[in-house]
């Protein structure tokens, strides 16, 4: 019943399909009609592979702190897949992003449009965001309900927090007058051909790629449980 694609269509995309995760290892693998779309020319197949997922929770996390020109987010996990996306399309909206991350990813998280860095090995995240004037919202992509939560409680009136990791603390949320959202992104065609478009045309980057081998998947694992990741990690043929 698929009318949209033919055989030999590039596309690019996420599984779609509740019994399956959102990425493989393997040389083929089925995906819903409705979480593909056409893959850039000029990208990548293993950048491909690295966006859908990341771009569009990334896309979901700034919808839902109803993210806006002028406002200032404190990005937390900004060197990471989401965060990579996180800050690039915060700074595209106009919004000022404070990426928070080791300091051995400061170059890239400027290279990607943050304005400012905060290293969060080096002391309290929430009063090194103080000393840089104050935020609007949080981006959480760590899943550090004690981070947020700081950081919450210096947000300026009206502060929003969202994250993709688990970190909002209903209760003490509510307790200073801040709106918080858990959120889960759905990949769909719609939302991948947007971003589809701004990859081609140059305004959005992938994500910076760690390349590993098939047989080298037990150290790619590895590497993301590690949560130290700087943009995505792939395997490759």
């Amino acid at each position: 019943g698929v009318t949209d694609w033919k055989v030999g269509d590039e596309v690019f995309g996420a599984a779609g399909k509740g019994i399956q995760g959102e990425g493989t290892v393997a040389q083929t693998a089925t995906l819903s009609a409705s979480s593909i779309a056409a893959k850039p020319a000029n990208v990548d197949w293993a950048s491909a592979a690295a966006v859908p997922t990341p771009a569009v929770t990334a896309l979901t996390l700034l919808d839902a702190a109803k993210v806006k020109a002028g406002d200032t987010i404190v990005a937390l996990g900004a060197s990471g897949g989401v965060g990579t996306f996180v800050t690039q399309l915060g700074s595209i909206r106009g919004a000022r992003v404070i990426a928070v991350c080791r300091g051995n990813n400061a170059d890239y998280v400027r290279s990607l449009g943050a304005l400012e860095v905060i290293d969060y090995t080096a002391g309290d995240v929430a009063k090194a965001v103080e000393k840089l004037g104050g935020a609007d919202v949080v981006i959480d992509m760590v899943g550090d309900k004690a981070t947020v939560t700081g950081v919450a409680g210096i947000l300026r009136d009206g502060g929003r927090v969202a994250s993709s990791a688990g970190g909002i603390d209903a209760d003490a949320l509510t307790a200073l007058d801040i709106t918080g959202e858990n959120v889960q992104a759905r990949v769909s065609t719609e939302a991948l051909t947007s971003l589809a478009a701004s990859l081609g045309n140059g305004t959005l980057k992938a994500p910076n790629l760690t390349s590993f081998a098939l047989d080298q998947t037990p150290d790619a694992l590895a590497l993301v449980a590690s949560k130290h990741t700087r943009g995505k990690v792939v395997v490759t043929p």
